[in-house]
């Protein structure tokens, strides 16, 4: 029985190519596109869960009651991680630790590498699962002047990753350091890359001036729970520390799970409200539906193709074949054909996966883990349940003498369903477009929006060597560069989230009150390089005397201190008096989601690491050799590496840009699924109703008559579907823009626009087929009569 099905099965999809061809091509490219998307949204799942101890690992977080609501922030007191160790029992490890953005030069003898490194507590290499492949993680940083570097990094600088412990590595050119231990991050789905660990003590040697109080926040303190503890009790152990401890009563501590960190990073009102984890959500829904898509044009062309197999079917009934045994049969057939799609589909995905990993920006491999190969084989069974289960009951029960007889008529039930399932099919089509062209146009708003600053044409670099020592000297230098427009310096980085504190006092303000003040320190120059524009005063110039004691607020910010004629008047910031002698208008360094944070800013020459330049348009390649040039002079042993900051901005909507892309891809192969499927359906209609065509075009019909007769049916059931579509997009694409503090209006334009795509994509689907029947001869449609 089971051979002869199988025969049956390859004798019909061989007789019937298009239809068999249509349902392979359809679902091959669903099941390869769902498992596209599956290995991208397991990627992003296991992101920080191969931590040993993932179960008791959290992140201390504050929250902190502001003038303009609650905010929440990773930055702690440095002294934090100690008083948790003393005051909590129940904790086991707890530990400070930084990421440094700068990156440093680590060298030995003639060769040294810019990297990224992070200060961290002793025990990190015990709390996290970074494998030390030399060292003892329990004392691979308890001496101040160690460290633990990569494998990678230990092949370039050694020329191998053996035997190497107790060399030494120079750090800045100046800092002398022992390697204690070699880590390999290979194959680590972790969230933060680095190349080397230092003893978080070392860097009060390395930067002497940073304070180690309660009242200057800039670690993450992360917390290993013993075995057993309930991180409730913790939190609430924790939670008033920060207040006990300092003059900061509107602060508190609450605990975070450290593998929520990087999908779950999104706050509203001091609540955690989603984060990455809300993509995952919406491509675990894309899969399903296009799953969906996928099955519908199965089960449409499946059962609309009945009439080919009423024969075969009356025939096996006629000689007692049950009822139960032909559902079997049509069920077997459904799942064969899926798993030959499935075939293919991973096929496809091995074949493209290095194109999707660039589009993506992921480094994921095929490997066919447990985890992995489940998730497969449950679309494989989910997608046969789905596009088997209907045809094989539909086919199963026709009447046996009416089919014996050639006759198959369609319940209006039958018929509603299958236009049903075209409008579902179409409606989803519709949503996708507009969410593409939503996304599209949000995101070139945000290339396009004016943001307060020129960020064209200027690089940045961190300072270095006599860069530091002789900060004046250098900038002076690069000023007399052909092809330089400005020079100038500022602390820490221009884009992303400033520097803050509650160290800010104003005439009027309540003295028990703290309010989180966003700042930036400068140079002279720096305000005009990045053309920030001022509404009153001045900028910070050469020509004033003790400008060191000047400051200058955003709008944002005067708004907050409700300060009327605020030029001339002073405050006071960190004990001594500054003088305001200008306000800014608003600027954006952080990501558009976010409002412009109220800013102030000082002019200081000495505290400032990173150099920018501004450089005449036209001349950027040739200015940028020669100050590599004179860099390379003037620091030698420093190299140099500079980025754009056009492409800092651009990366903090890296994600975005992806998703993006993705949506892109994964809506036009939803939409040509769905074509597929008309198409199929259309290529059944045309050969169902040719006599039908022979006798109106022997009548004398005209052509375009015949061609709008057989599209306007499939015409109606796309109309149908932009009808249903389009509110539901609204509704959607309404809810993603509310993420950004600053978006595109949704104008009915995308609307009418997507509503017209889907449209013409559905016309030219049937309308080729409809032209093949309509120019066809009548003599060869009514030959047989």
């Amino acid at each position: 029985m089971i051979i002869n099905n199988l025969k049956l099965f390859f004798r019909n999809a061989l007789r019937y190519k298009s239809v068999s061809l249509i349902n392979i091509i359809g679902l091959s490219a669903g099941l390869a596109c769902a498992l596209f998307i599956c290995l991208w949204i397991y990627e992003e799942w296991t992101v920080d869960k191969f931590h040993e101890n993932e179960k008791e690992l959290y992140q201390a977080m504050v929250r902190s009651k502001e003038s303009n609501g609650v905010s929440v922030y990773e930055n702690t007191p440095p002294v934090l991680p100690q008083a948790i160790k003393n005051d909590i029992p129940e904790v086991k490890n707890v530990i400070p630790y930084i990421y440094d953005f700068a990156k440093n030069v680590i060298s030995v003898e003639n060769t040294g590498f810019k990297l990224q490194g992070i200060y961290v507590g002793d025990e990190f290499f015990e709390m996290f699962s970074y494998k030390l492949t030399q060292g003892n993680p329990q004392t691979v940083l308890k001496d101040i002047n160690n460290i633990v570097i990569s494998r990678e990094m230990a092949v370039n600088l050694f020329g191998t990753a053996e035997g190497i412990l107790g060399k030494s590595v120079k750090f800045n050119n100046e800092h002398v350091k022992q390697v204690s231990g070699v880590f390999d991050m290979t194959g680590l789905n972790s969230s933060v890359q680095f190349d080397y660990v230092l003893p978080f003590e070392s860097l009060y040697v390395h930067i002497p001036r940073v304070k180690k109080n309660w009242n200057n926040s800039y670690i993450y303190t992360y917390i290993q729970l013993n075995k057993g503890v309930s991180p409730e009790l913790v939190a609430s152990k924790i939670e008033n520390i920060i207040a006990k401890n300092s003059n900061n009563e509107t602060a508190s501590l609450f605990l975070r799970p450290f593998s929520s960190k990087y999908l779950y990073d999104k706050y509203e009102e001091g609540v955690q409200v989603g984060g990455r984890i809300d993509y995952v959500k919406i491509f675990g829904i894309i899969v399903f539906f296009i799953l969906l898509i996928a099955c519908i044009n199965f089960i449409n062309l499946s059962t609309a193709n009945a009439s080919r197999r009423m024969r075969e079917i009356g025939i096996k009934k006629s000689m007692g074949a049950k009822t139960k045994e032909l559902r079997m049969q049509f069920f077997g057939e459904s799942m064969l054909t899926v798993c030959i799609a499935g075939i293919i589909a991973l096929l496809l995905v091995v074949l493209l996966l290095p194109q999707f990993n660039a589009i993506s920006g992921k480094q994921i491999t095929l490997s066919l883990n447990t985890t992995l190969l489940g998730i497969f084989l449950g679309m494989i069974v989910l997608t046969g349940i789905l596009a088997g289960s209907y045809p094989a009951i539909y086919l199963s029960k026709l009447n046996a003498v009416e089919v014996l007889k050639g006759k198959l008529s369609t319940s209006f039930s039958e018929l509603l369903m299958r236009k049903g399932l075209v409008i579902f099919q179409f409606t989803l089509s519709v949503i996708l477009i507009v969410a593409v062209m939503v996304i599209y146009q949000q995101m070139k708003f945000i290339q396009n929006k004016d943001l307060g600053y020129s960020k064209d044409n200027i690089i940045a670099f961190k300072a270095e060597g006599k860069a530091i020592t002789q900060l004046d000297d250098f900038l002076l230098a690069l000023d007399r560069i052909p092809g330089v427009k400005n020079a100038s310096s500022m602390f820490n980085e221009f884009i992303g989230k400033a520097n803050s504190t509650g160290d800010l006092i104003w005439p009027g303000k309540e003295p028990d009150k703290i309010v989180d003040m966003q700042y930036m320190r400068v140079n002279y120059d720096m305000l005009e390089l990045l053309g920030i524009k001022m509404k009153e005063g001045r900028s910070f110039s050469r020509n004033f005397s003790a400008d060191s004691l000047k400051i200058i607020f955003n709008e944002k910010a005067i708004d907050l201190i409700g300060m009327e004629e605020p030029i001339g008047k002073t405050v006071d910031l960190w004990g001594d008096q500054y003088e305001i002698v200008g306000i800014a208008k608003d600027f954006h360094t952080e990501s558009l989601q976010q409002q412009v944070k109220p800013m102030f800013i000082i002019c200081n020459t000495q505290r400032t690491s990173t150099i920018m330049v501004k450089i005449k348009a036209g001349e950027l390649q040739g200015t940028i050799k020669e100050i590599e040039s004179f860099y390379r002079d003037y620091n030698a042993g420093f190299p140099f590496e500079y980025r754009f900051i056009d492409e800092d901005f651009d990366a903090l909507y890296q994600s975005e840009q992806r998703i993006a892309t993705l949506s892109k891809y994964f809506a036009g192969l939803a939409i040509l699924i769905s074509c597929l499927g008309l198409f199929g359906l259309a290529i059944f209609t045309s050969e169902n109703r040719k006599k039908e065509v022979g006798i109106r075009r022997a009548l004398g019909q005209k052509k375009s008559q015949i061609i709008l007769l057989l599209t306007s049916e499939f015409a109606k059931l796309v109309g149908a579907a932009i009808l249903v579509g389009l509110p539901i997009a609204y509704l959607l694409t309404r809810d993603w823009l509310t993420g950004f503090a600053y978006r595109v209006d949704l104008s009915v334009v995308y609307f009418l626009l997507a509503g017209f795509i889907a449209m013409t994509i559905a016309l030219l689907t049937v309308g080729y087929q409809a032209i093949q029947a309509a120019y066809k001869n009548p003599v060869e449609a009514l030959r047989d009569e």
